[in-house]
């Protein structure tokens, strides 16, 4: 099965995770360690992206707004 997976910066793949051919759901359960998917060498601003939590944040708050529109509150 072939996805789309978003990336928050432009660059080129280096690397890839062999080892998700066999097991793709690691991704969702061990991100940060064994699911990790690419490297990538990228010219971005890496200072400029948000941290895991800073950017559950703001999705959170971004769910909220769009419930608060939908409740008409």
């Amino acid at each position: 099965m072939v996805r789309d997976i978003l990336s928050p910066v432009k660059g080129v793949i280096s690397e890839i995770n062999p080892s998700l051919d066999a097991k793709p759901e690691v991704m969702n359960s061990d991100p940060y360690d064994d699911g990790w998917v690419a490297v990538i060498k990228s010219d971005s601003n890496m200072a400029e992206l948000l941290s895991a939590e800073d950017y559950l944040d703001l999705m959170k708050k971004r769910v909220a707004e769009e419930l608060r529109k939908i409740k008409g509150l």
